[in-house]
């Protein structure tokens, strides 16, 4: 089978969304950056920028592992790197589970006609 890829900020990540570790490690990492998302929207203080940049690289080492982290977010995090880092995942996320759904349905057509 062919390996499943994610492309976060120009970077191609092995990613596979429906394997049940990454699911596992992806709902939890992507639940700590919602979390934080609300105190940048209401103050946009520097510990809250920072804040939300930890949790986003956490997010990504949790995924992607310490290496795999680094290398999609480099050495220093910049805010709008890391929301349209995080934008990226989730949208791979979306994509590999719509590709999914669309395999589904294709296997539920061919069997009802049978």
């Amino acid at each position: 089978m062919k390996k499943k890829t994610a492309k976060i900020l120009g970077v191609a990540m092995p990613f596979d969304a429906l394997e049940v570790e990454t699911t596992e490690k992806l709902e939890n990492a992507m639940q700590d950056v919602l979390t934080a998302l609300p105190a940048i929207r209401e103050e946009n203080t520097v510990q809250n920028v920072k804040e939300l940049c930890v949790t986003v690289y956490n997010c990504f080492e949790k995924v992607f592992g310490k290496k795999g982290a680094k290398k999609i977010l480099g050495r220093v995090l910049r805010l709008d790197d890391c929301l349209q880092a995080f934008a990226d995942l989730v949208e791979a996320k979306k994509a590999q589970e719509d590709e999914f759904t669309r395999q589904t349905e294709r296997l539920k057509s061919k069997l009802t006609a049978l």
